[in-house]
Order: structure tokens, then C-alpha cells, then sequence
């Protein structure tokens, strides 16, 4: 009702109705917007009938740092009534959005310039819109982790330094504590640890920037132990094979960083072996009582992969036919996903030797005949002339 602007007691025309029902449509949150009314001696009593839009998608606010979300939130739900977090993909409802943010950064008297941009997967569909602000420089002066002791903190400042001077980004200081932070607390059984949205506090503002003392809130949740690991889905590799990989002690303290590492090389096994698709997915399971944790080992093997056509390019004939005729894996023959790196080490000693050689090689993989096609591509190394 808010959002239509009409008023109980107000004297209307059905202009008026019209107008209500037409930015409701513009606002793009329904696939279908309808009205009547009728009279009697009480006044004139309206019915909206409305089918809600069911695409709407989350926003962010990337680098809106002079309002909490929560503030944000709340001020705009005032502004824009329609607005409760989330928002269509068409209409005009993240145009409202952006203009209020804008209102709210003129009336305190804050710099930049509000605008708002559809993100999503490369290749996906659009999951989220982030509204952010250009025309000004938000740099952060300090960072540091709440929710974690201080001895880890101190652990981490090096880690924490590099993030000074650096521009504010939501997205980029969120992607650094999952990267450079987290592993460090997976790594102590913390399994369970994960990091919230950064949050910024002004320290110092002038026409040139804005400094920005950024706080990293953790939530550490409990230390776990190893309880077992339990295989399902391998065909074409032994259990006692792949376990092999996973030589961690039961029941002490579950190294995160340690087991995906192992999951990795259990999928490098596989593509060893032609299984260049074969993925494996954790998933453990807590026993919050006993402070356990039990992984189930998910393979997903996939079909195996021959060696298709190998091709090089840059070199002279003679020495492209030395190099295929050294290539071991014949065609027809499963592929093995680690040799291209083992025979580029190898082949060196076959190049001429008076020139310095670069090397890019590619894995083009054909998913209808189930073949790996590989091209090494040797060009020459440009040297400074001398001085």
C-alpha cells in the first residue's frame, strides 16, 4: 500500500488507480497486476490482485561503507517500500534502489556516484546485484579477524599487512579471507570455520579518499577429530589404493588443508589412469557431541579418456618427429593427465641448443569421442639486446 501511494480517506479518481497499478507493474516484483472496485455509502473500496514475480535475486552492497547492511536495509525499506532485500531482474525496482542509496550519500554529504551491476557464474545465469559506488577512493588503512584468539590473529598479521593500502572491495576481501585465511583454521580442525561479510569503519576522510579500518568476523565454531573415512563409488581404483592417500591418524585433530589436499591427488590419480573427469566430493559428516568428524568420500569416476592427436608446432620437422616419435602414450592408448608435464622436462635435451626455448602446452578434451588432444607449442625466448 505504501508503494502505491494511495491513502485511506484520500479523495481519488481512477487515474489514480491506474498510476498505482502501473508502477507496481514497472516495478518488476509481478507477472501480473489487476484491480477493481465498487461503491457504497462508505466510500469507494479498492482490490489490487496481484501474482507475485518468484525470480528475485539477492544484493549486495559492494562498496556502500558509510551504512551498515542493516542500516541500508532498513532506510531503504523506508524509500523504496517494495524493496526487502531481494529484487527482480527486470523493471525498475533496482533503479529505485540505486537512486534512494544516492539520495542517502547526497543528504550526508558523502562523494560517489551509486550504480548497480548483474553478476553472476561465467556461462551462468545472473544470481545476485550488487550496488556499489565509483568517483571515490576507499582504501583500506587496517584490517584485522574478530571471533578468533588473539594468538591466531597475531598468526595471521603478516597475512592481515598485505591487505593495507590496498582498494576497498567487498567481494576482493571476502575472496581473500576464504584463500588466505581460512585454510589456516581448517588446518586446526576448525572445519566448520567460515568468514562474514567485511566490515569497514571510516577513520579518516578528505575530498581526495576515504581510510577504512576493515574488520574480518569469523565464526570459528568447535575443533574436530578425525572419526573415519568411508569410500563410495570407485569402480576402477581399489579402496585400499585410494585410502593410501589419506594416511591421517583417527581420532586427533582433522587437518582440513590435509584431506583436500588428498582428495586432489586421488582425482590426479584417477587421471593417471584415463579418468580425467573423475571427481570426488567430501562430505562429512559432525558428531557435535563427540567433536568428530566422519568423511564419506563420493567418486564420481566418469568414462576414461584415450589419447587423441598430439600436435607440435615452432619446431623444425626433423625435431618434431623426434619429439612425437618420444611421446609415449599412443593414440587409442587411456590418457595419462600427468605425462605432457614429465615429457616437456624430458624433451629439452632433443631442442637445439643454441637458442632459449618457451613452451605452452594444451589439453583440448573432446567429450563426444572420449579423446584428449594435445598441442606443445615452442617458440623462441626473446633476449635483451646487448647494451
Amino acid at each position: 500500500m505504501a508503494a502505491t501511494g494511495l491513502r485511506q480517506g484520500a479523495t481519488v479518481t481512477e487515474d489514480d488507480f491506474n498510476r498505482a497499478t502501473q508502477e507496481l507493474v514497472a516495478s518488476g516484483l509481478f507477472t501480473d497486476v489487476a484491480y477493481s472496485y465498487s461503491y457504497d455509502s462508505s466510500g469507494t473500496h479498492l482490490e489490487l490482485k496481484l501474482a507475485d514475480n518468484n525470480r528475485l535475486v539477492p544484493t549486495h552492497f559492494e562498496n556502500i561503507v558509510w551504512f551498515t547492511d542493516d542500516q541500508l536495509i532498513d532506510e531503504l525499506h523506508k524509500r523504496v517500500p517494495l524493496f526487502q532485500g531481494k529484487v527482480p531482474l527486470s523493471g525498475n525496482l533496482a533503479d529505485q534502489v540505486s537512486d534512494a542509496i544516492q539520495a542517502m550519500l547526497l543528504e550526508n554529504k558523502y562523494q560517489g556516484h551509486v550504480d548497480y551491476l548483474k553478476v553472476g557464474p561465467e556461462g551462468g545465469r545472473i544470481d545476485a546485484v550488487n550496488f556499489g559506488v565509483d568517483n571515490v577512493r576507499l582504501r583500506v588503512d587496517s584490517a584485522t579477524i574478530s571471533g578468533a584468539a588473539p594468538s591466531d590473529v597475531s598468526a595471521l598479521k603478516s597475512k592481515l599487512d598485505k591487505l593495507e593500502d590496498r582498494e576497498y572491495s567487498r567481494a576482493a576481501l571476502a575472496a581473500f579471507a576464504d584463500k588466505d585465511l581460512l585454510p589456516y583454521f581448517f588446518a586446526r580442525g576448525y572445519l566448520k570455520a567460515s568468514f562474514g561479510p567485511p566490515l569497514p569503519k571510516l577513520t579518516s576522510q578528505t575530498e581526495d579518499e576515504t581510510l577504512l579500518a576493515v574488520t574480518l568476523p569469523l565464526s570459528e565454531g568447535q575443533v574436530y577429530k578425525l572419526a573415519g573415512v568411508e569410500w563410495s563409488g570407485n569402480q576402477h581404483v581399489s579402496t585400499e589404493e585410494l585410502q593410501k592417500l589419506f594416511h591421517f591418524p583417527l581420532n586427533e585433530t582433522a587437518n582440513g588443508v590435509q584431506i583436500t589436499s588428498a582428495l586432489r591427488e586421488a582425482e590426479q590419480l584417477y587421471g593417471t589412469r584415463g579418468y580425467v573427469k573423475a571427481q570426488i566430493k567430501a562430505a562429512p559428516h559432525f558428531d557435535e557431541t563427540q567433536g568428530t568428524a566422519t568423511y564419506e568420500l563420493q567418486v564420481h569416476e566418469g568414462d576414461i579418456y584415450n589419447m587423441g592427436e598430439l600436435v607440435i608446432h615452432g619446431l623444425d620437422s626433423r625435431t618434431s618427429s623426434q619429439l612425437e616419435e618420444k611421446w609415449a602414450i599412443r593414440q587409442g592408448s587411456p590418457y595419462d593427465a600427468s605425462y605432457f608435464k614429465r615429457f616437456i622436462e624430458d624433451a629439452w635435451k632433443f631442442l637445439p641448443s643454441r637458442v632459449d626455448w618457451n613452451v605452452s602446452a594444451h589439453e583440448a578434451v573432446d567429450d563426444h569421442d572420449k579423446v584428449v588432444d594435445v598441442s606443445l607449442v615452442y617458440t623462441v625466448q626473446e633476449t635483451e639486446p646487448p647494451r
